[in-house]
């Protein structure tokens, strides 16, 4: 839904600029988004199937990644990912021409249409984005290019570019082998043609191995005095996969390198060299909030039911967080703006990782994700069998991750590509701990094991009451978790053998948090600090209100949300030392930090960041 709720067509712009940039930055994005690009999703209506249908078949959340060679000799790299849903969900976003096309291939008239009616037909069409970005080898940003095309009966068609609206809307593949023709307007000034055939029929040769069932189809854009030629191979259930485009300053060639559309996954960016940017989710710091914490900022997810579902995590000057709608968003903490957003093709219930300048989660799409944090470009992904809600662990060159296809995996972390996994009886749900030498996972049957890094071979395994839906904490030589019965356990490390264990008498679903010495232990309503050597309960505090997600410690403080407050109580005797309003409506994982201020996200979309006072 648009929010607010109400279209209102653009201003449009006075004039358009006829300038050499602008009329090279137009050609050069039609020629690349008309007859390189490709974004299609499958209609709903039953009819003959369609060349873009077989050819081109990019359901919501497939990602590619392109080499691309410059006629200069001069390598760079382009990644894209795609987007869908109605086309109220991204009107708002549109550039004025943008929004002037959409309405003319919907066939919406504002003049004579209501706003409640406009809305209505708004809702009927299905609207693809593609975000598409293309960096040097070293990952400096080139350029960014938004497109966007409207479903309609007879095909899927493109009607703007950044902020440059097409009319009529380009189909983007043939619908047979016809040479099909189409004259329009760029922004409703600028005269364009554009021709498309398919040329021949059979395989190709890229840098994913050797591919069948394809297409090579021969596009012309003729903008003012300029024109380009592409020749483009499309390949049945992955789409472009080959471009040729020759214009005045010759010949660019796109190929493939990596996928990750429906079943289809397979290859992966070149790494980054020297990126050191790295991030965690962190519980423990040393020095208090100071004074009480004020709200900083607060931003809502502009998209209606966007829930956020992981916690967030601050890398420098942004926010990572993952949505119920699939999307891994780049918050910016200073514009309060969206610095860029990765789209998969399910929610996100697994809070990112970030090793190397990478950002790696997974999905309820069943697949693990790698993508670039300086710009939210895709990298890798890998297919399980099932949905992958636990966050992943890193160690080495190597990232770890538990499915619920009950199995975990260990991946090269730069590449993707599988090194070794381990099956049990029961399906994995807590996120894994990699620490030495060991990987430490548990399922939903009880099940603690002790992993090898290297191999996956099991060092040690422990059997609980019931299952251990949390990761385990590592301290001192011990490992610490509770399980879904009440029961507080504290293991040796080394073999798995019980330290000691206590009963709490309530379910325990979030991770203990062990700090000087005590372990801090959240039930639904209640928290407990127990003695780390002894298990012995030390203090309990009652809650009124359900408790979210597990504390996060600040010197002394141990923050805590609940329904419309973030609570502090003394993290040696358990008594309330602070209270800030925040809102009643649901978290799914509670609060973060960075040991300067605090944040929480919630099932609305809202994003809330508080502040302590100055030093």
């Amino acid at each position: 839904m648009v929010n607010p709720p109400v279209i209102v067509a653009p201003e449009k712009t006075k004039r358009f600029d006829e300038s050499l940039s602008s009329v090279a930055l137009v050609v050069l994005a039609l020629a690349g988004l008309i007859a390189v690009v490709l974004f299609l999703w499958f209609q709903v209506a039953p009819r003959g199937e369609l060349a873009s249908e077989r050819y081109l078949p990019v359901p919501r959340g497939a990602s590619f990644a392109y080499r691309v060679t410059h006629p200069d000799g001069s390598v760079t790299y382009r990644s894209r990912n795609i987007a869908r849903g109605s086309a109220s969900t991204f009107v708002s976003a549109l550039a004025p021409d943008t929004f002037n096309a959409l309405m003319q291939a919907a066939g919406i008239d504002l003049e004579q249409m209501g706003t409640t009616e406009a809305l209505a037909k708004l809702d009927t069409f299905q609207m693809i984005e593609t975000h598409d970005t293309e960096s040097d080898a070293q990952g400096n940003l080139k350029t960014q290019t938004r497109s966007r095309s409207l479903v309609e009966n007879d095909g899927i068609k493109q009607f703007g570019v950044n902020a440059v609206g097409i009319a009529p809307p380009i189909p983007l593949l043939p619908a047979s082998n016809q040479s099909e023709t189409l004259e329009g307007k760029l922004n409703e000034r600028t005269p364009y043609r554009y021709t498309q055939q398919i040329e021949m029929r059979g395989s190709v040769a890229t840098p994913l191995g050797e591919l069948g069932d394809c297409i090579r189809v021969r596009a012309q854009l003729e903008y003012g005095a300029n024109r380009s030629t592409s020749h483009s191979w499309y390949c049945a259930g992955i789409g472009e996969v080959l471009d040729e485009t020759t214009d005045a300053t010759g010949t660019t060639r796109s190929e493939i390198v990596a996928a990750s559309v429906g079943g289809y996954v397979r290859g992966n960016l070149p790494a980054l060299p020297n990126a050191r940017v790295n991030a965690a989710s962190q519980r423990v710091f040393e020095n208090p909030i100071a004074g009480t914490p004020t709200r900083e900022f607060d931003y809502t997810e502009t998209t209606s039911g966007e829930g956020v579902t992981t916690l967030l995590v601050p890398l420098g000057d942004i926010l990572l967080y993952g949505t119920q709608r699939g999307a891994l968003v780049a918050l910016d903490r200073t514009t309060v703006q969206q610095r860029w957003r990765f789209q998969t093709g399910d929610a996100i219930f697994s809070t990112p990782v970030v090793a190397n300048g990478i950002a790696y989660f997974g999905s309820a799409d069943k697949k693990v994700y790698a993508v670039r944090v300086s710009d939210g470009a895709f990298v890798w992904a890998f297919r399980t069998l099932d949905i992958v809600s636990a966050s992943p662990a890193l160690a080495g060159d190597s990232i770890f991750f538990a499915s619920e296809d009950r199995t975990v995996y260990a991946l090269d972390a730069d590449t993707g590509q599988l090194r070794w996994k381990f099956s049990s009886g029961s399906p994995f749900i807590a996120a894994p701990v990699a620490q030495d030498d060991l990987v430490f996972v548990s399922n939903d049957d009880g099940t603690l094991f002790a992993l090898r890094q290297a191999t996956g071979r099991v060092a040690w395994e422990f059997s609980a009451q019931s299952a251990i839906t949390a990761p385990v904490t590592l301290s001192d030589g011990r490992v610490y978790f509770g399980s879904f019965d009440s029961t507080v356990y504290a293991l040796d490390e080394k073999d798995g053998t019980v330290v000691w264990a206590h009963d709490l008498s309530d379910t325990i679903q979030q991770p203990v948090l062990v700090a000087n010495q005590r372990v801090y232990v959240t039930l639904p309503e209640e928290m407990f600090a127990l003695d780390a050597q002894t298990g012995v309960v030390l203090w309990r505090y009652a809650s009124d209100r359900a408790l979210w997600g597990a504390p996060v410690l600040c010197g002394n403080q141990l923050w805590i949300l609940r329904p419309g407050k973030m609570l502090a109580m003394n993290a040696a005797s358990g008594a309330l030392l602070d209270e800030v309003d925040t809102t009643q409506v649901s978290s799914y994982t509670g609060l973060s930090s960075d040991g300067e201020k605090l944040f929480a996200g919630f099932f609305d979309g809202t994003v809330l960041s508080f502040r302590g006072a100055n030093p």
